[in-house]
């Protein structure tokens, strides 16, 4: 019950998967929030779309959730996607 697992596929079609023990339910939640800023924004709208570089994807997720995450469930999320 405390698992989380993502699927990532490039728009390529290479795919992979990841995961965190976390709740599930809140994991999912910070990926599928929409944006709101540059400093407060779920997963997705900082992945989607944009070239499938792990640095900069981890970059853009660290900034992308500076104003509402600095550990807990949302890093855990990020820690699956990446």
């Amino acid at each position: 019950p405390f698992g989380f697992v993502v699927r990532v596929t490039t728009d390529e079609g290479v795919a992979g998967w990841g995961e965190a023990d976390t709740l599930p339910h809140l994991a999912e939640a910070a990926l599928r929030a929409p944006f709101l800023n540059a400093m407060v924004s779920g997963l997705e709208p900082l992945l989607l779309g944009r070239p499938a570089d792990p640095e900069a994807a981890w970059a853009r997720m660290v900034a992308g959730t500076i104003g509402h995450s600095r550990d807990g469930v949302v890093r855990h999320a990020m820690a699956a996607v990446d």
